[in-house]
């Protein structure tokens, strides 16, 4: 059965010399990457890595997690990206909790249970001593990979792709931005699944990746992406807020010569995909994804201008369905469950412990877990299946409370939420950040834009929402006093 790293054994061959990853330092052309991952692989083996062990990948550094990568998939073993930054207690829970029989890390951590190769110079003299005859590819490869994803709540639950589905979901990315001589950048880390979703893809097209440090800032991360010429990027919505504050005022697009800058992992107001379209690049692209379906719509061109209240259309092959909690369709345009079949989509959920609420597989269909309405095509997300407001017996879902008070002249972002209530059982609550703001003015627009029902009892002003890594709203950390 052959691996994604056929793929790759198949690039050293047929494009050799030619550039293929820029980071850490490092510039490795494919005919490096089949080299020096076969080289990790010997070594691996020489470990007693086998096919279908679960191996964990801990790094900083991209271009030690991409030649790792490859090596666990010519042995055929599975590879489970992890945080570097995790404490040696939470690692120690996820390599139990997701049998793990070797992680691969920059620093020793003490885990019992496990193999830990440290890529100290002994490791790395090892790997430099190694043949780069790449072993026998394996009969029966295991997973390519476990994604590990826990959202904003709950345990982690690894999402877990085939070979195959991998190759599917990375080529999604290839029906927009793909195509050859191309260079994508982005400033992130692998463990985070669009990061590394968006490398491999544009690796696996013959593309050059640029891999840039995860914390630069938003006008170095410009500077940087005209300097060297890149034509694709990926970015979650809180850097392109950060990228629209450098550019505000300009006269043109900042950068023009993007062929697409990809965003996704998190909402965005329609104001800021407008803005990013005119102040950043007019081939700005928005995309829904999720880590069990992979990308469900994107909102690009024409379609961003005449529907930025969404988030896109549909792709072609992709079913969609919005049901309620007895999995009956609901009506186009209603608020319902979002259910997707995709063929990207996970073929087993693995871990996540105590998680009763997100992403589940059933009957054949994968359940993001999202609230969402369909209309003409169209996909509009509306918040978490659990995020919905009980008020007075009736369901209010946050979003329509947030859009409204978005359309208010001097709110930069805002969330709404559900708080105790002897007589309603819920209450609503608005956490807002902006400029020029009062109780007063809120209220009013409230009255003028929601119906009874809808209006916030409270009124919050935060200097800034809490958001997780991808810029999702962390609403556990919302409380009202």
């Amino acid at each position: 059965m052959m691996t994604v790293a056929d793929i790759f054994l198949a690039h050293a061959s047929q494009l050799g010399d030619t550039s293929a990853l820029v980071a850490d330092g490092r510039s490795l052309t494919f005919r490096d990457i089949g080299d020096q991952a076969a080289q990790t692989a010997r070594v691996l083996l020489d470990l007693g890595v086998r096919a279908h062990d679960r191996v964990g990948i801990t790094t900083r550094r991209g271009a030690d997690c991409v030649v790792e990568s490859v090596a666990l998939w010519m042995i055929g073993a599975t590879v489970v990206p992890l945080d570097f930054r995790m404490p040696a207690v939470e690692m120690a829970t996820l390599v139990a909790e997701f049998d793990l029989t070797t992680v691969l890390t920059d620093r020793g951590m003490g885990l019992s249970g496990v193999t830990e190769c440290v890529r100290d110079e002994a490791w790395r003299a090892k790997i430099a001593a190694a043949s780069n005859l790449p072993p026998e590819a394996p009969a029966d490869p295991g997973l390519a990979i476990i994604s590990l994803t826990s959202g904003t709540t709950g345990r982690p639950i690894g999402i877990a792709l085939s070979h195959v589905q991998f190759v599917l979901r990375t080529n999604q990315y290839g029906r927009v931005t793909a195509g050859t001589g191309q260079t994508f950048a982005c400033a992130g880390l692998m463990s985070f699944s669009a990061v590394r979703n968006h490398a491999f893809g544009h690796l696996l097209a013959g593309n050059t990746v640029r891999l840039y440090p995860p914390l630069m800032d938003a006008s170095e991360f410009i500077e940087r992406l005209q300097a060297d010429r890149v034509t694709n990027t990926f970015s979650v919505p809180t850097m392109v807020r950060n990228m629209l504050a450098v550019a505000a005022g300009a006269r043109a697009p900042v950068l023009p010569n993007l062929r697409c800058l990809y965003a996704g992992g998190a909402d965005m107001s329609t104001e800021d995909k407008l803005a990013a379209r005119r102040l950043l690049t007019p081939t700005f692209l928005l995309c829904f994804s999720s880590s069990i379906t992979g990308t469900c719509s994107i909102l690009q061109g024409d379609d961003l201008l005449a529907r930025p209240d969404t988030d896109g259309r549909i792709l072609r092959g992709i079913r969609v369905e919005v049901v309620d909690d007895q999995d009956n369709t609901v009506p186009e345009g209603e608020i319902g469950l979002l259910r997707v079949r995709s063929p990207a989509m996970a073929s087993a959920l693995i871990g996540g412990k105590g998680r009763a609420q997100g992403d589940k597989l059933k009957g054949g269909w994968a359940y993001t877990g999202d609230l969402a309405a369909v209309s003409d095509n169209f996909l509009s997300i509306r918040g978490r299946s659990g995020d919905f407001i009980i008020r007075g017996g009736a369901n209010v879902y946050p979003s329509e409370i947030e859009h409204a008070i978005m359309t208010l002249d001097g709110v930069r972002e805002c969330a709404a939420i559900g708080f105790a209530s002897a007589r309603e059982g819920q209450e609503i609550a608005a956490f807002v950040a902006g400029d020029g703001l009062t109780e007063d003015r809120l209220v009013r627009h409230c009255r003028a834009t929601l119906s009874p029902d809808k209006r916030p009892r409270r009124f919050l002003f935060v200097d800034a929402l809490p958001r997780n890594a991808n810029g999702k709203v962390l609403r556990k950390e919302l409380v009202v006093q």
